[in-house]
């Protein structure tokens, strides 16, 4: 009895399903009967790279298949064609970024508002919206230009990855719109045409905008240009200050966390259930993959408002690995409308009056010690020191000792809460 036979009296339908995915548009070389069956929940005709591992070590890969779900138990796999006569053992797990201890010691953060210019776009243009994200989109469409329709577009056209080029490598520094615009479109070293025809492969069908970044990049580019800039002018400019707040927040959170309890808790409570983290593995939600070792490198992790429904990552060859994972607040924040059902849009309701007022006398009594602050504010020296320790958490304001005197100062990020939200 031959394979085909033998898959046919074991699946119902198989036959049917054999003939449907044989279609020449569905199948890029349907000589080699390129057929894939997966029940990992993907899109169907999506596009996956397998590699196959023997318990040898040795690999053999190949690239391009068409994915279609199929009901069979998960963590499995069909395949028919001989290239995969060896057991898949990548595919039923999440995907792998594997640390060495000189990896652990490059892990940083950036917040990219280009990137998050990104993200919204995606977020915008999906056929369905990620959660939380329904109101936002639903008044971000009515105000979207017409110049800025190409961005949503190519943003959306592949749930999970985008060209290369449009996640250049984040500074050390604060990086502005402008600034990673510029790295992204402006470089003439970027492969744009190499970029772009890896991410054309995994489309079903390629957009105009693709296209022209294909077969004429510098036009494709500047009309990018124009279009990222109108789109960030029109749905994300006036709500960055409260965007970015949130952002910082994240990390200043995660960077107090890593600074008191090591980057392995950091990395532990990441973003669960999507990461999960075993030293030197830390898996991430999305199709099965090789493990990717970061050789030295470390890895940039960077907070998104816009991406809730799970992480995103760039893996290459040329530039510090990055994983991108939803902020903590993000939910909460897109449940109160963005922040503007807070008061007067402004975050004193959400982190309370009392250590709102906390912050106020600070700006004005910077390096005092906590009986002068608790006078100033109408409270017990118990009550000051316990505000004291809840916004110490929170990364907005830190304390030092001189002698047996503890003085109060607004970090950076507590300055930048008051000035721009509080007020």
């Amino acid at each position: 009895m031959s394979i085909r036979d033998t898959m046919a009296r074991v699946l119902d339908g198989f036959e049917d399903f054999n003939r449907r995915v044989r279609m020449p548009l569905r199948i890029h070389q349907p000589a080699r009967e390129r057929v894939f069956l997966t029940e990992s929940g993907r899109a169907e005709a999506d596009l996956v790279d397998i590699t196959s591992i023997a318990k040898d070590g040795s690999r053999r890969s190949v690239y391009g298949y068409r994915a279609f779900g199929y009901d069979i138990p998960r963590g499995s796999a069909i395949g028919y064609m001989p290239e995969l006569n060896i057991h898949v053992a990548s595919l039923g797990r999440m995907p792998r970024l594997v640390f060495s201890d000189s990896d652990l010691g490059r892990v940083r953060f950036a917040i990219l508002p280009f990137q998050e210019t990104l993200k919204a776009a995606r977020g915008l243009g999906l056929p369905k919206p990620p959660p939380g994200l329904a109101a936002w989109r639903h008044a971000s469409r009515a105000a979207l230009p017409a110049v800025a329709r190409p961005v949503v577009t190519l943003c959306s056209a592949h749930t999970r990855h985008l060209p290369d080029f449009l996640t250049p490598q984040p500074s050390a520094g604060s990086m502005s719109f402008e600034d990673e615009l510029h790295a992204a479109l402006d470089d003439p070293s970027m492969p744009v045409q190499q970029d772009t025809a890896a991410f054309a492969g995994m489309l079903e069908t390629v957009p105009v905008v693709v296209d022209t970044l294909l077969h004429h990049p510098d036009r494709g580019r500047r009309t990018l240009r124009h279009a990222f800039t109108a789109f960030h002018q029109a749905v994300l400019a006036t709500d960055w200050p409260r965007l970015h707040v949130q952002l910082a927040a994240d990390v200043a959170y995660r960077a107090q966390l890593a600074a008191r309890h090591g980057v392995d808790a950091m990395l532990a409570t990441l973003c669960p259930p999507h990461v999960r983290w075993k030293y030197p593995y830390l898996g991430f939600d999305g199709p099965g993959a090789p493990d990717f070792a970061l050789g030295g490198r470390g890895l940039v992790l960077v907070p998104s408002m816009f991406l809730t429904d799970g992480v995103h990552r760039q893996l290459n060859d040329r530039q510090q690995p990055m994983l991108f994972y939803p902020a903590r607040t993000a939910g909460a924040f897109w449940r109160d409308n963005g922040g503007r059902d807070w008061p007067d849009g402004r975050l004193a309701g959400a982190i309370g009056e009392r250590r709102a007022a906390v912050l106020r006398a600070l700006a004005d009594r910077s390096g005092c010690g906590t009986t002068d602050l608790a006078a100033a504010l109408g409270v017990t020296p118990a009550t000051a020191s316990t505000h004291m320790a809840n916004l110490r958490r929170a990364g907005l304001v830190v304390t030092t000792r001189v002698a047996r005197t503890a003085r109060h100062e607004l970090t950076p990020l507590g300055r930048h809460l008051l000035d721009t939200h509080i007020g």
